[in-house]
């Protein structure tokens, strides 16, 4: 999560050239290593000249290729999990001798330039989980950020969620949700808006994470701020 939050931290500020991060499954003296075609892919695609802006490049276990992934579509660590993903599990390019795109568009979305992160932005994050009785305390919270469970549903029957998101609503703290997609609702997702709960456009927890965390330290509406495209979101 640090690693991959320091990469759209990069995203975020803007680049007017290449930035790929590279990093390893194992140290570089362990033969099973993926470092140094991690550095060769990057030096490849940089030398490249195909985009501009913050990448990741990294050789998931057991695939052939090394792929290039946007900063800010990177998503979480599975657990026990070394490999990285974008989101929709399509990178942007591969790398095997040669870099190869995919059918990626890189829009020209806005930057924010140079931001002076808080230390501690007070952000909230609160995981879906049964039996969780959302018993937090929200002195001195700027944001939540909602995780909700894998279709993108809260847990809306929950008199203690509820609870939660008034409680949160009367102090004028933001609650946003990850993971959900504009145009498809289940009968629980019908209910974010009565709780004040803001959905995050379609995009990474990470990327949102630290998008919250830049609009904090601006100073910004969090939620026009949000719903603003920054780093080819």
């Amino acid at each position: 999560l640090q690693y991959s939050a320091t990469a759209i931290e990069y995203a975020f500020n803007g680049c007017e050239i290449p930035i790929v991060f590279v990093s390893a499954d194992y140290p570089l003296e362990d033969e099973k290593t993926n470092g140094f075609i991690n550095f060769e892919a990057a030096v490849e695609f940089i030398k490249s000249k195909s985009a501009n802006g913050v990448f990741v490049s990294y050789k998931n276990n057991n695939e052939n290729n090394t792929n290039i992934h946007i900063g800010s579509r990177i998503l979480q660590h599975g657990e026990y999990d070394a490999n990285i993903y974008s989101i929709d599990k399509v990178p942007f390019a591969t790398y095997s001798n040669k870099i190869t795109l995919n059918n990626i568009k890189i829009e020209n979305t806005n930057n924010i330039g140079i931001v002076d992160y808080v230390e501690n932005p007070c952000i909230l994050s609160v995981e879906s989980y049964p039996g969780n009785n959302y018993a937090y305390c929200l002195d001195n919270v700027n944001a939540v950020i909602l995780k909700p469970y894998h279709s993108g549903t809260l847990d809306t029957a929950n008199r203690c969620l509820v609870d939660f998101c008034n409680r949160a609503k009367s102090k004028n703290i933001p609650v946003f949700v990850t993971g959900t997609h504009y145009g498809v609702a289940y009968k629980s997702t019908e209910l974010y808006s009565d709780l004040g709960v803001k959905l995050v456009p379609y995009g990474t927890y990470i990327s949102a994470y630290m998008k919250i965390w830049a609009g904090i330290s601006l100073s910004q509406n969090l939620e026009d701020f949000v719903n603003t495209r920054i780093a080819n979101e």
